[in-house]
């Protein structure tokens, strides 16, 4: 519809629950809402071929910053699906290159970068699917410390939990690293993707920091 249509309409009538609830100075900012803005990430890169570049300024527009925020967030992990083979096939795939998505992410303006920070592990692991020290290393070229962190934290939330499933040792080991911080805060992500479910929903009350 964008060719009849702005995406300033668009979007409020996709997230109707926000917009209506402004004028009133309601707390609209909920789980639900926020989710509505995320997808509405992922529809602006479907709708312009998959360039953040013409993304992002739609979401810029967005009048409060966790609207624009989590559209960010749609945009960019939208981004990293691209670096797997059985995600929108048929796709463009403009910023994806080769098992890196650190040359978009050090592309885009500053005010993005821990954003699309947030995915650069993961966009690895879609390619690179086990090689965990690629993806410390992976991180560890982002600028500050904790542009390095969230690309670390965020990849092996899912990543390693669905890659060891019950595997308890696999994944202690998996967050091995030369930096301890960053080994501390694998293990505390990985602890959260279990709990979330992603080592399957009958192991999400496995006490894996006590164990």
């Amino acid at each position: 519809n964008k060719e009849k249509r702005s995406i300033k309409t668009l979007t409020q009538e996709a997230c109707p629950q926000a917009f209506e609830s402004m004028p009133a100075g309601s707390n609209h900012q909920t789980v639900e809402v926020e989710q509505c803005f995320h997808a509405v990430g992922h529809a602006l890169m479907f709708a312009f071929d998959n360039d953040p570049f013409i993304a992002l300024p739609y979401c810029d527009d967005m009048p409060e910053i966790f609207m624009q925020k989590w559209c960010y967030f749609g945009v960019f992990i939208e981004n990293s699906y691209l670096y797997s083979n059985f995600h929108n096939r048929e796709g463009m795939r403009p910023y994806v290159t080769g098992n890196s998505m650190l040359p978009l992410c050090m592309k885009v303006e500053e005010k993005y970068r821990f954003d699309c920070a947030k995915f650069a592990g993961r966009a690895y692991l879609h390619v690179e699917d086990g090689n965990w020290q690629g993806m410390f290393a992976e991180c560890k070229r982002f600028v500050t410390r904790k542009e390095k962190e969230v690309c670390v934290g965020q990849a092996v939330r899912l990543f390693i939990p669905m890659f060891y499933k019950t595997d308890w040792s696999g994944m202690v080991a998996a967050c091995a690293d030369t930096d301890a911080k960053l080994s501390k805060i694998c293990l505390s992500e990985v602890a959260v993707g279990i709990r979330q479910g992603a080592a399957g929903a009958l192991n999400s009350n496995y006490p894996f920091c006590e164990k």
